[in-house]
């Protein structure tokens, strides 16, 4: 699953901040985590309740969760992030 398709996908729900794809070539694909960060608070946690799988694109589904801020620095995965952990995906 790439980065624009995450987009295409997750931009249904809201408007987007930024999709991160950690990693290039065997390691991106052996890892196969991507995070998400909506603009609007809140977002996530609805993505979340309506479940845990989500079907990006025929045969190719997310496992979803939200991504929560390190104690002390605010930060999520050293990025900020303040959306959701889109990995675990599955082709």
């Amino acid at each position: 699953i790439t980065k624009v398709e995450l987009e295409g996908y997750f931009g249904q729900y809201g408007e987007l901040d930024d999709v991160y794809v950690p990693g290039k070539g065997a390691h991106r694909a052996a890892q196969r985590i991507a995070f998400v960060q909506f603009k609007v608070p809140g977002v996530a946690q609805r993505v979340t309740q309506q479940g845990w799988e989500h079907f990006v694109k025929p045969g190719a589904s997310v496992t979803v969760d939200q991504a929560v801020a390190r104690k002390g620095d605010g930060k999520a995965m050293g990025k900020g992030w303040q959306g959701m952990n889109s990995g675990g995906y599955h082709q």
